[in-house]
């Protein structure tokens, strides 16, 4: 029998999993904390949703605009390339609509029905040329 692979995950695909697993854990301090340790302040972020900051502030914008919509939001890895100093994650995201999100009100659904949503959308991280990107998700509404 031959001992399980212990293959060391990189760095840059480490830190893109620190965030992540930051913003699953619903804390926003502990999301702001690991961002401003792994993020430059003048990061360049490109989100689909409108945000008044820049750089680093930026991205923390965006996941509490976030999490206030989808208190339950979830980002699961699905895939992760990486190549130089670039890493490419395609990310199933999942979360219940309970807060206004880009002017659309709470999600007011009968009990015992909930309705979540869910998008697959990828994320591109540079943390040496100090870029993180996501590209505009495709939402599909779905009973729970």
């Amino acid at each position: 029998m031959t001992p399980a692979s212990t293959v060391q995950e990189s760095p840059h695909k480490s830190t893109l999993r620190r965030c992540l697993e930051a913003a699953n854990s619903g804390d926003l301090e502990l999301l702001s904390t690991t961002f401003d340790e792994v993020m430059a302040p003048d990061v360049h972020i490109r989100t689909p949703l409108p945000v008044k900051e820049t750089g680093r502030a930026a991205i923390k914008e965006v996941f509490t605009t976030l999490m206030r919509a989808y208190p339950d939001l979830h980002i699961e890895i699905e895939d992760t390339i990486e190549e130089g100093d670039k890493v490419v994650a395609r990310n199933s995201v999942t979360g219940t609509h309970q807060g206004e999100y880009m002017g659309l009100p709470r999600r007011v659904v009968p009990s015992p029905t909930t309705r979540s949503s869910s998008s697959v959308s990828p994320t591109i991280a540079s943390p040496r040329r100090g870029a993180w990107s996501t590209s505009s998700p495709r939402c599909v509404s779905s009973a729970r």
